[in-house]
């Protein structure tokens, strides 16, 4: 069974009426047309208990404001201070920042020698975070070491920090490798806290295993055996996913976010939406309320952004996405927590723990992908106590389709499981270099390995270029599908045309407007490495993708335009993969196959996300009417979109018979005739091929039938 969902407590109200009566009705007024379910978490007292403490850390505890902890929060130092390897899975809001601040301030305090690292996915999250352990012990010496330290500061840092924080990107780079000057730290090492851990998955995630086993590697080289303390969202297999980074068992304690105050949820289906996603977040900046809208995809951001520009005239309101420069995003934060922004429009890059200041609202314009990360951005108002809005906007994608005809089930139904491979090849080899490196005695006077490791992704950096000057950066797979010429492409308020490579670096030029958007044409051919004899299997395939045009798209009528043949050079890419072919024997008219298969691809792709903890932007797909390695057999094959893979189809493979299930669920429930947005047609797919939705529902029922049963769950987890 997967964990229950984070945002959940007992004692729902359904009664959409009484949304009508509360602070936010305009706003709720907007979408009654298209309301599809309202319901209130009323607001909760925080639970505490008593806890052991030093003494002399229980005045610093009073002197911050805090009298008592939380049932988990105990737990959680008692845990921590025992050394005990744990992982908080906890929703937002919940206090994890004293779960792991009161052990390591009361190991540190008795062992004065005693030394901490602290590890954050973010900046900006290291930095809040290193503020909160000053204010609850400011005489304990800490410090913030990345890639914005001050040179002339590092040797300071490493000379005297007792408890330093950094993020992945400079302990890959800038610690590991010159571990002979941080000797100190790791001798002394007690304490290594992982936070954000459920954000540890894809490429960067296999990354950050590599990184932490080069970790515990260098702190075995100094005679430390340090405790790791995890602090995640709520994801479903925290245990799981905690011993797959840090390769130890973690006892698993779970957090409640008891303490926030009434929190008004409401469901709404776009297809009935009088206005847009964007059209709430305005009305609801207009009524005073400091709002905070989500985009799914960073050129989505940027469209929101014109959306709403008009509307929210007077107001302060900013777009956040991956892409800026670092410090344009530290100035965001800055900005939203300190009040000098009414609203910001963001990527779920602001889904990580970052306090942003007291927030009323939060807009999804769609929904982000996983339950768990649905519950993370919600999750972003309401933590003042006062009452709190989350709209959440069911689009025509096949999964929100399936939520929206059960709506109950979207805020009901457990979060999933976590998806980490630590056995990368691609990822795997960079690192074995660097670790050798590491611990060599000879080659010093050399460049670190580690310094060609990408972490923040799993292939070459791609740089988007406009006057000589480098708009943003990005990886091989975006670059060819977002960036080949005669792409159109949004940065900011400025629309770019793409007009050609040199090397890794791409040319454009700025237009004032596009009467289009553009979407490529793709070619995609797969080869599965090693023996296969039909039926359904999954392992490692071999992945060409082919631009091989362009078609200009009328964003009014989303009707095709034209079409511009393109040559360009494959992406080739090794990853995992899993496929299932039809029974022999059992498709004798193969007119309609290919319009068949390519459907049913299409909705097993979407409906991933609903058996495991992967966006489904993550999950890529081709179909055949026949294929060498299935036997000749009509085949469909998904796969991860990352080189290397990140186990999203190894996982959803071992429960493929739930997968299956759902599948043929989202098809036969949809009312359409012959297909729609809603159960068979994906918008991410550049293929003009027909699609038929009476042959998908034949083909998922055959899939269902040979192949139902397979897949194996792990039992449960315990935890505390």
């Amino acid at each position: 069974m997967r964990a229950a969902a984070g945002g959940r407590t007992d004692g729902l109200s359904t009664r959409p009426q009484d949304l009508f009566a509360g602070p936010f009705t305009a706003a709720v007024e907007r979408v009654r047309p298209a309301l599809l379910h309202a319901e209130t978490v009323p607001g909760t007292p925080a639970a505490s208990t008593r806890t052991h403490l030093p003494r002399w850390l229980g005045e610093k505890l009073r002197a911050a404001g805090i009298s008592s902890l939380r049932p988990h929060q105990a737990v959680a130092v008692a845990a921590g201070r025992a050394g005990e390897h744990f992982v908080l899975s906890s929703p937002t809001a919940s206090g994890k920042s004293l779960c792991y601040i009161l052990p390591v301030a009361a190991t540190l305090a008795a062992a004065p020698e005693a030394t901490a690292l602290y590890i954050s996915p973010a900046k900006a999250l290291a930095q809040q975070q290193i503020a909160r352990m000053r204010e609850i012990v400011p005489d304990l010496p800490v410090a913030l070491y990345d890639g914005d330290t001050p040179k002339e500061k590092r040797a300071e840092i490493r000379g005297s920090a007792r408890v330093v924080y950094t993020n992945p990107d400079m302990l890959h780079v800038g610690i590991l490798p010159y571990h002979g000057g941080w000797a100190r730290l790791f001798k002394a090492l007690r304490y290594v806290v992982l936070d954000e851990a459920h954000m540890y998955t894809g490429a960067f995630g296999s990354h950050a295993v590599q990184i932490l086993r080069r970790l515990r590697t260098i702190a075995t080289h100094y005679g430390a055996r340090p405790t790791f303390v995890l602090l995640s969202a709520t994801i479903g297999n925290p245990g799981e996913h905690a011993a797959a980074l840090v390769g130890a068992p973690a006892r698993v304690i779970r957090g409640t976010s008891a303490g926030l105050g009434p929190r008004h949820l409401v469901l709404v289906d776009e297809e009935k939406l009088s206005g847009s996603a964007a059209d709430i977040f305005a009305l609801l900046l207009r009524g005073g309320y400091k709002t905070l809208l989500f985009g799914q995809s960073r050129q989505g951001v940027e469209s929101l952004a014109r959306q709403v520009a008009n509307a929210t005239a007077g107001l302060k309101v900013a777009a956040y996405r991956s892409g800026y420069r670092p410090e344009e995003r530290r100035e965001l934060e800055s900005a939203l927590f300190q009040g000098r922004l009414d609203g910001m429009i963001a990527t779920n890059a602001l889904e990580l723990g970052i306090d942003v200041g007291a927030l009323d609202a939060v807009v999804l314009s769609a929904f982000p992908g996983s339950i768990a990360g649905m519950w993370q951005q919600i999750g972003r108002a309401g933590r003042t106590g006062r009452p709190s809005l989350a709209v959440v906007v069911l689009g025509d994608s096949v999964l929100e389709r399936h939520y929206a005809r059960h709506p109950r089930v979207l805020l009901s139904e457990s979060v999933e499981k976590a998806v980490v491979n630590g056995d990368n090849p691609f990822i795997r080899t960079g690192h074995a270099r660097a670790a050798a490196w590491e611990l060599s005695a000879t080659g010093r006077d050399r460049t670190s390995p580690a310094m060609q490791v990408n972490i923040r992704g799993a292939g070459q950096r791609y740089e988007v270029m406009h006057g000589g000057q480098v708009l943003e950066e990005t990886d091989a797979r975006h670059a060819l599908l977002e960036c080949y010429p005669g792409a159109v492409y949004l940065s900011g308020r400025r629309t770019f045309l793409c007009q050609g490579w040199e090397g890794h670096k791409i040319s454009t030029r700025e237009v004032e407007r596009m009467s289009y958007y553009t979407t490529p044409i793709l070619r995609v051919s797969i080869h599965v490495e090693g023996e296969t004899r039909g039926g359904a299997g999954c392992g490692r395939v071999r992945v060409e993708t082919e631009v091989t045009g362009l078609r200009q798209i009328n964003p009014r009528t989303r009707e095709s335009l034209r079409t511009k043949p393109l040559q360009l050079p494959p992406l080739v890419m090794e990853t995992d993969g899993l496929w299932l072919s039809l029974p022999d024997g059992v498709w004798a008219d193969r007119r309609d196959l290919s319009p068949s298969l390519h459907a049913a691809e299409h909705v097993l792709a979407e409906m991933m996300p609903a058996v495991i903890m992967a966006d489904s932007r993550d999950i890529e797909g081709a179909s055949y009417t026949t294929h060498s390695d299935t036997g000749k057999r009509p085949a469909i094959f998904l796969y991860d979109g990352v080189q290397g893979g990140c186990g999203y189809c190894t996982a959803a493979f071992g429960t493929l018979g739930d997968l299956l299930k759902s599948a043929v669920s989202a098809v036969g429930r949809c009312e359409c005739r012959d297909g729609c947005p809603s159960c068979i047609q994906r918008s991410r797919c550049r293929s003009p091929e027909p699609l038929s939705k009476a042959g998908a529902q034949r083909v998922l029922h055959l899939l269902a039938a040979a192949y139902g049963r397979s897949g194996m769950r792990r039992p449960a987890e315990r935890s505390d």
